[in-house]
């Protein structure tokens, strides 16, 4: 007679092993909500970053970019004023210079003081002393009249001061005072030493 139940092929599973699984199954569960918060943080703090970084670059740029302008606009005009009182200061330094140059160049071109003088100048004739009256204008160095006046007292010291007296002129109008010496006049040689004699009177008299 034929058994129809075969003996069973599962083993009977004991209670320590069925613990054991289910707190394997705890421990990966715990690692998994673990492993999920903390992307979860991640990605909420990359998000964070990224939205923040931008705005941050901006407001940056944008605060610094007039602060840069007006630094700028502030140095250049500080240069400015700083090269307009430079350029005063040396305006005003160089006025007082100028003029001292101007006033001392012109001392030094005017050797000779303005205005008309009268000198006597004598030399020996053949028949004894006689002299001659000249009178010059002098301005700015330079002898701009003539004129003179015989004081001779003897007939032919009176014929060669007249031919003296009547040519001089022409030959030192518009010269410098110190250029002007004459040595012979329309043939009259001795009245001239006169006339040098006068001349230096003259100069003596109107030395600035």
């Amino acid at each position: 007679m034929t058994n129809d139940h075969s003996p069973s092929t599962d083993s009977p599973v004991a209670p320590a092993e069925l613990a054991r699984g289910r707190q394997a199954r705890r421990r990966r569960t715990t690692y998994a909500s673990l492993a999920g918060w903390t992307l979860l943080g991640a990605l909420s703090t990359g998000i964070v970053a990224c939205s923040s970084t931008p705005t941050t670059t901006a407001g940056a740029t944008t605060t610094a970019a007039p602060a840069s302008t007006s630094a700028a606009a502030t140095s250049a005009a500080s240069s400015a004023t700083s090269s307009a009182a430079s350029s005063s200061a040396a305006a005003s330094s160089a006025a007082p210079a100028s003029t001292s140059a101007e006033s001392s160049a012109a001392a030094a071109a005017t050797e000779y003081k303005d205005g008309t003088y009268t000198a006597t100048g004598s030399y020996q004739s053949p028949g004894g002393e006689e002299s001659v009256e000249i009178t010059l204008t002098i301005a700015g160095d330079a002898i701009t009249d003539a004129t003179g006046k015989s004081n001779a007292t003897r007939p032919q010291s009176v014929e060669y001061q007249g031919q003296f007296l009547a040519n001089f002129a022409g030959q030192i109008v518009g010269k410098n005072v110190d250029d002007v010496s004459l040595s012979k006049v329309a043939g009259s040689s001795l009245t001239s030493g006169g006339f040098n004699q006068a001349l230096q009177t003259i100069k003596t008299d109107a030395k600035a």
